[in-house]
């Protein structure tokens, strides 16, 4: 191939040897490039027809000969495209570049893109070079891309960013017709449980099947997404009275989620949710704001604007679960020294060996059961406790680092934590008295808590960092922070939400996403921890798309004495 660069344009053009070619060099042109000439007098003289037969799917004898012929194939939204692409080439030496799509001989579309060359002079006639090159499998790629911006890979349902923009504009709406509303949010509270017993299939499989039913209930305007983990978020707009007002929705939600278990390969599953909403419109209150509360709503006891809905059909006994957890739960949890530490190892990718370990709460129950602290964690978020439980994870991990020199430990961080000026303070002071122990932390912020409050998160990070702890992002692609904001908090490392890491080796767009996730990480020398790894095959393809550190139960589960597995990948 030669190249020819005119009126600034680049163009690549088949060289005489190129043209007369019919070796193996130029078997990777099969069904991607086809040079060609075109006169207007003699039509298309294509270099190699077969290939423009493959991808037309049609016998060569079917390939288009002339420029009318090929304009058949076009499709109707690109053929004014590809129109004023050949009137453009009034001049010798004029050239144009254009994708469009060519309908083949079972009706299908295939993307093309087409390079051509004007050779002759004015007054002439037309005589075109170009080449014509298949894309379709590029243009598959962008768009499944751009789908996945806005789209949960896993029910198909719109992901939280396309619900805020639809949500702003049910508001606006509900303000301007004075109309009644709500934002709901449906969470799947025996989900890890579904986990734990029946493996992540099964999860994703009750996932899948309560978006199904949801889809059959919620109709436009209402919208309905997928936010994270077990979450699903609807917002509802109607008039008092009708069955789009929220108490009787909510009650039809409720209906149509138990009616019967959802069917799976391993026998029916039942699902536990729980609802929480709040009330809209609200005067200068934010989709993002109303989003916040229906999570408070679920933790919050029922009032005015504040209701919180739940029906029970777990599997398990879930009765002590969903009990409310008081202050005083709180106080004689931490008092009793019923709160440890569960370490996960976090592995280099390209060698597998040991980087260091998440530190993760656990609560031991008053009957001796150990279960994992979250619902603790959320209920002290709304109780103003939390910061108690974040400072004992690092009084903790203090006297591990102590007993372990060798050790290099991740610690969460709460947003409620550094949202208040004398817990931030508190924290950073009792991390301070560690002294050189801080070179072996890392503190780890989720992105949601980030975006909640970026300018502390942004001088929170720079207290510790200064200290000599590294700072990281949590959860990262579940909310809205975007490598600007990254920039400003200037963390040393993100970890990839887990939605976009599970089953990676056998998806083409979770692959795409996880490259271009390295590939800005990079031009910021930030470095990529994907979470959630639980097979050899999802561990090579990360090691493979550049991925730094690997974090899943495939190299250990969360363990009360650190310990890893080298799988030698």
């Amino acid at each position: 191939m030669s190249s020819n660069s005119k009126a600034g344009v680049s163009l690549e053009l088949p060289t005489s040897d190129f043209v007369k070619s019919n070796s193996m060099e130029t078997a990777f042109s099969l069904l991607k490039s086809t040079p060609f000439t075109h006169q207007e007098e003699g039509g298309y003289e294509w270099v190699f027809p077969n290939l423009v037969a493959s991808i037309l799917r049609c016998d060569v004898s079917q390939v288009p000969q002339n420029r009318a012929a090929l304009q058949k194939r076009i499709h109707f939204d690109d053929l004014r495209l590809f129109q004023s692409a050949i009137r453009s080439l009034n001049w010798q030496g004029a050239q144009y570049q254009i994708d469009y799509r060519l309908k083949t001989q079972d009706d299908h579309w295939v993307w093309v893109n087409e390079t051509a060359e004007r050779e002759n002079a004015d007054g002439d006639p037309q005589k075109l070079t170009g080449v014509i090159r298949n894309i379709t499998r590029e243009k598959d790629q962008e768009g499944r891309a751009a789908w996945l911006a806005r789209h949960d890979d896993l029910t198909g349902l719109p992901n939280q960013d396309s619900f805020v923009e639809k949500g702003e504009t049910l508001c606006a709406l509900a303000r301007r017709v004075q109309a009644t509303g709500a934002v709901l949010r449906l969470r799947l509270t025996n989900l890890d449980d579904i986990i734990r017993t029946y493996g992540l299939e099964s999860g994703d499989h009750l996932l899948r099947s309560v978006a199904e039913r949801l889809c059959q209930i919620i109709a436009s305007p209402d919208c309905l997404a997928k936010a994270q983990g077990g979450d699903f978020l609807v917002a509802v707009l109607g008039i008092a009275g009708t069955d789009s007002n929220p108490a009787i929705l909510t009650e039809r939600v409720q209906i149509a989620l138990s009616k019967t278990p959802y069917k799976s390969p391993l026998g029916p599953l039942k699902a536990a949710v729980s609802i929480g909403y709040t009330g809209l419109p609200q005067a200068g209150a934010s989709i993002d704001t109303l989003i916040r509360k229906t999570d408070r709503a679920l933790e919050a006891r029922p009032s005015e604007t504040l209701s919180e809905y739940s029906v029970s059909m777990g599997l398990a006994d879930t009765s002590s679960l969903d009990r409310d957890i008081s202050k005083a739960d709180i106080i004689a949890a931490l008092d009793e020294n019923r709160i440890s530490l569960a370490y996960q190892p976090i592995v280099e990718a390209a060698s597998g060996n040991l980087h260091h370990y998440e530190c993760l709460l656990r609560l031991r129950e008053e009957g001796g059961e150990l279960v994992s602290a979250g619902r603790l964690i959320m209920a002290a978020e709304q109780l103003g406790l939390v910061h108690h439980l974040d400072r004992r994870a690092l009084e903790l991990a203090s006297l591990k680092l102590a007993e372990t020199p060798e050790l290099k430990i991740a610690l969460n961080v709460s947003a409620e934590t550094i949202q208040e000026p004398e817990t931030a303070q508190a924290y950073l002071d009792a991390l301070k008295a560690l002294g050189d122990k801080t070179r072996r932390i890392t503190i780890e912020m989720t992105e949601t808590a980030a975006l909640d409050a970026p300018d502390l998160a942004t001088h929170f990070s720079a207290e510790v960092r200064a200290m000599g702890c590294e700072f990281s992002i949590d959860d990262f692609g579940s909310g809205h922070t975007t490598f600007r904001n990254l920039m400003a908090i200037e963390a040393e490392t993100i970890k990839l939400d887990g939605s976009f890491i599970k089953g990676v080796a056998a998806s083409s767009q979770k692959q795409i996403f996880v490259r271009m996730m390295v590939d800005l990480a990079n031009t910021f020398a930030v470095k990529i921890v994907a979470e959630m790894v639980e097979d050899k095959a999802d561990a090579v393809a990360l090691k493979k798309l550049g991925v730094d550190y690997l974090q899943g139960y495939l190299y250990g589960i969360p363990s009360a004495s650190p310990s890893y597995r080298n799988l030698g990948l």
